[in-house]
């Protein structure tokens, strides 16, 4: 059974039972659902293992089962809403939220900033437009430029409010001529995924920049 359909059978009871627990039968759920006693007793498996409710079979003929809702609706159409967002589907979102524009932004704010997931750091950001691939050796627009100063190092950085060259993977420099400089690395500067940096990396970059028009020599 689909996530969706699921939903809708949920949606069926909670609305069906005011989102209050009660004390019904089998053949009543199944008449909600309009379904078999089988079926029902299938859906209500599958309601029990997402966590939003809960079925307690009745002991004896003639007894009543016990129906326990653990989740509303509106929290089920907000976590809806945020996984067509983490998709980038803001019409999806918007319609599951029943076109409730105040709910969707309130929604992304939620969404907004770094998170972990599975392990990963992630930061989100709301963008006006699509954003070009963020290599810090090509020509970039001002804005590319400041999430790039985010994200990638260079040996130095330009201040620009004090207009100075201030230090960056490199602690200090010396200049040995016009044409030649010496750059002293800070240790123990890591990659994203734990690598340790080395003099080859910097080299290895900059080898890479002189191949591009703007940096070529």
């Amino acid at each position: 059974m689909s996530g969706q359909r699921l939903r809708a059978q949920f949606s069926r009871l909670y609305h069906h039972f005011n989102g209050e627990d009660t004390d019904t039968a089998l053949q009543a759920v199944a008449d909600i659902l309009v379904c078999t006693r089988r079926n029902a007793r299938m859906v209500l498996s599958k309601l029990e293992e997402h966590g939003w409710l809960t079925w307690q079979p009745s002991v004896g003929r003639g007894k009543l089962s016990r129906l326990t809702f653990l989740r509303s609706e509106s929290a089920l159409r907000e976590e809806q809403a945020a996984q067509w967002l983490t998709q980038g589907k803001i019409d999806h979102a918007l319609a599951c939220l029943d076109h409730d524009a105040t709910k969707l932004v309130t929604l992304i704010q939620k969404q907004m900033g770094p998170s972990t997931q599975n392990g990963r750091q992630i930061v989100r950001l709301p963008y006006y437009r699509q954003l070009e691939e963020l290599d810090p050796r090509g020509p970039l627009r001002r804005s590319e430029q400041h999430l790039v100063g985010q994200i990638f190092n260079g040996l130095v950085r330009y201040r620009g409010n004090d207009r100075i060259v201030v230090a960056d993977l490199a602690h200090h420099w010396d200049a040995l001529s016009a044409t030649q400089w010496r750059f002293y690395l800070r240790p123990g500067v890591r990659f994203h995924d734990g690598r340790l940096m080395t003099e080859h990396d910097v080299i290895s970059s900059l080898s890479q920049l002189a191949t591009r028009r703007f940096f070529a020599i």
